[in-house]
């Protein structure tokens, strides 16, 4: 089950909010931005549209018509939430709450955590009756709420240990294996700690112990930190919902709080590694070691929506998801970090020709260089072209820049890409030629092409730019102004080429620019770029 579009309509601060995520949503949606941006809210509105069409969730408003009636949360007339599901059909409309009630999966279709987690004492000296995990009865029923879900889902955790203990015949080491080894294959991976046994309620010792490395003392959860505890009591809130929550939206306000950057990351791919495939994440976040998660180990299963860039509150406005490109990643960690230093630092610098010297606030004046960024940047966030010179300057600059940057940062690449259009003796770069720079070094890269504007001048490329701007290409005078397009000088011929598709005045750097934004990952020319440039291994023609 995933979400694809959302609609908010005078509720909280939003007038008229529409989320749209695309036919495609994700399986994980980010909302960024600082505190007051609107995060919370989205999924306060998720709890309310819940308690419109089924019920409530949480502990903190008791049933329905309670949750209608708190003034806070009332939708009046003029209010509405609306939610799509992939595939275009409204979750109120589509059976799937009716479904459920009658296949005794009950509330299920939201799973919700508020940022307010901290509980001080887990200790129980009776074991009391606790509601079916599926009603969806504990915790908050709203983002400001508190979400003291640890008692509770400790009493479940322990009777799942004690049936197991007596209706399988196990030993207690076996049902205790069963019991918490999961959970701390999750746990070690983000604490220097492990749970050595689940306690006995009935001798007084009702919570978790653990023990750490280079402790020989084992030691109960209430002398965890507030960073473990969170932890803790999120890891054993995802275990005992995902086999009832299977195709759920697991909503978490904030994780982030009390936890430091490094154990931020590792949490987060722990919880989606445990919630199930049909399920999805909507996550608020403002924190590094998520956001770090997200752009490098999740960049192709999850979408971000920035609220901290413009005011969604005041009329009708929609967010899409923002093109994770090295531009847009450095404005999301700006929310999280003012000094972006070695965050976003480029795995890989392509020196390229053009104007070796930067202008205004340190942009980049060349011109190719601006072009393969634009194609680039969102399938290749840590590649960054630049302009080093001439044809003649860019051994010499990248060797130097290699040994300054290998100081600074582990394992930059630097590599050189030149075109393939005049060799230094004046006449066109010869295919023997070309191979001979490619064999020279690992690192030497030259187009196939005689420049960057053969590429962008194809034909395909031009077509899209028809059809975006609704015009008609006129395929046959272009075929008689470019005969070759491999090896002729069409940069020359640019105003001629240009009047195949508009008779607009426009300059030839923005033409090329929006021509370079129109070059996806799914189309042959951007395939061809990809394998010259950024091949692991370039074929050299025989």
């Amino acid at each position: 089950m995933k979400i694809s579009k959302v609609s908010i309509k005078n509720f909280k601060r939003f007038d008229d909010l529409t989320i749209d995520l695309g036919k495609n949503p994700s399986r994980i949606i980010a909302l960024v931005g600082p505190n007051g941006c609107g995060k919370s809210s989205v999924l306060d509105s998720f709890l309310m549209y819940n308690a419109q069409h089924y019920g409530n969730i949480g502990s903190n408003s008791g049933n329905v018509q309670d949750f209608k009636k708190n003034k806070s949360i009332h939708l009046s007339p003029g209010q509405s939430i609306g939610i799509e599901l992939e595939g275009g059909i409204e979750l109120a409309s589509s059976g799937e709450f009716e479904r459920r009630q009658q296949d005794g999966e009950g509330n299920t279709i939201f799973s919700f955590r508020s940022p307010y987690r901290y509980s001080s004492l887990l200790l129980k000296s009776t074991l009391e009756q606790v509601s079916d995990i599926k009603e969806n009865q504990d915790g908050a029923s709203f983002s400001n709420q508190l979400d003291d879900k640890i008692s509770q889902n400790y009493s479940r955790l322990y009777v799942h240990f004690q049936n197991i203990l007596k209706k399988e015949n196990l030993r207690y080491e076996e049902a205790k294996s069963r019991v918490i080894g999961e959970l701390n294959t999750s746990l070690e991976k983000c604490l220097d700690i492990k749970i050595t046994d689940i306690g006995d309620i009935m001798d007084g010792k009702g919570t978790l112990f653990f023990s750490k490395q280079n402790d020989p003392n084992d030691f109960d959860y209430n002398k965890l930190s507030t960073g473990e505890k969170e932890c803790v009591d999120m890891l054993i809130d995802i275990y005992l919902r995902k086999e009832v929550y299977k195709e759920t939206i697991y909503c978490i306000d904030e994780p982030e709080l009390h936890l430091n950057t490094g154990i931020q990351r590792k949490l987060l791919k722990e919880i989606i590694k445990m919630i199930p495939d049909k399920s999805q994440l909507w996550i608020c976040t403002h924190s590094i070691g998520f956001l770090r998660a997200l752009q490098l180990d999740y960049k192709d299963d999850c979408q971000i929506l920035d609220f901290g860039t413009k005011d969604y509150f005041n009329g009708a406005k929609t967010i899409q998801p923002l093109s994770k490109t090295r531009k847009n990643w450095a404005n999301i960690f700006e929310t999280a970090l003012e000094d972006l230093t070695g965050l976003i630092a480029p795995k890989t610098i392509i020196y390229c020709e053009g104007h070796p010297k930067p202008g205004l606030g340190n942009r980049e004046k060349g011109f190719d260089a601006q072009i393969f960024n634009i194609i680039f940047e969102e399938k290749y966030p840590d590649v960054l072209f630049v302009s080093s010179g001439g044809n003649t300057e860019l051994e010499k600059h990248s060797a130097l820049a290699l040994s300054v940057l290998n100081k600074a940062f582990l394992d930059v690449e630097i590599l050189i890409l030149k075109d393939k259009d005049i060799n230094p003796s004046g006449e066109s770069t010869s295919d023997k030629e070309r191979n001979v720079f490619l064999r020279k070094s690992k690192s030497n890269r030259m187009l196939e092409r005689r420049e960057i504007e053969n590429y962008l001048f194809d034909s395909e490329v031009l077509k899209k730019y028809c059809d975006k701007h609704n015009s008609i290409f006129d395929e046959e005078k272009y075929h008689v102004i470019v005969k070759d397009i491999l090896e002729q000088d069409v940069k020359s011929k640019f105003q001629e080429i240009k009047s195949c598709c508009t008779q607009e005045n426009i300059g030839k750097e923005v033409f090329c620019k929006e021509l370079a934004s129109l070059i996806y990952s799914d189309m042959v020319i951007y395939g061809s770029l990809e394998k010259v440039i950024l091949s692991d291994h370039v074929k050299v023609k025989d």
